[in-house]
């Protein structure tokens, strides 16, 4: 799925699909077709949270067990490497996302110097060691890896894109 990520994994590709890509790309939008229906019900919520670049090396993911409920993102962060950039990116996300232990809803408002795009995801989740698989059921059908923290409380999903890592950071409500 081209520059976006899901439960949470949509946010994290959203915003570093390429080094070329930066806050002034165009964004693709990801509403489902004109006479679709919305992938999931999950409202947007939590705060908008600032993306900053961290000029440091991204954490190194230890993986665990994302308790089912629903979470909003309080984090988001990409790490640039040592003495890269660092500051506000100038991009903001509102996000929230629930999962049942197996199947998850996401949905997102991510805004940049070109304007607010809103994401919806829905499909099925699986783990292992410090990989969390998605596939979506909506509003295509695409597969994605990450890498992720988990605790009974938040989440962290990691994605490298070039020699930067985004981290989105998610809590539990």
């Amino acid at each position: 799925m081209p520059r976006s990520l899901c439960f949470v994994i949509a946010l994290v590709s959203a915003c570093s699909s390429d080094d070329k890509a930066g806050p002034d790309a165009p964004l693709p939008d990801a509403r489902p077709p004109d006479g679709a229906s919305e992938c999931n019900a999950l409202a947007v919520s939590g705060p908008v949270i600032s993306l900053d670049n961290v000029a440091s090396a991204a954490p190194t993911p230890q993986g665990g067990t994302a308790s089912p409920g629903t979470y909003v993102l309080t984090s988001a962060k990409t790490y640039t490497g040592t003495g890269g950039a660092s500051g506000p990116s100038g991009s903001s996300y509102r996000a929230a996302t629930s999962n049942d232990g197996t199947h998850f809803q996401y949905t997102e408002e991510l805004t940049t110097a070109s304007g607010t795009r809103p994401t919806q995801l829905a499909g099925t989740f699986s783990t292992s060691g410090t990989t969390f698989t998605r596939t979506n059921t909506c509003p295509d059908q695409t597969a994605a890896t990450l890498h992720f923290d988990a605790t009974a409380t938040e989440f962290t999903f990691y994605e490298q894109t070039g020699q930067r890592t985004t981290a989105l950071t998610f809590t539990k409500q």
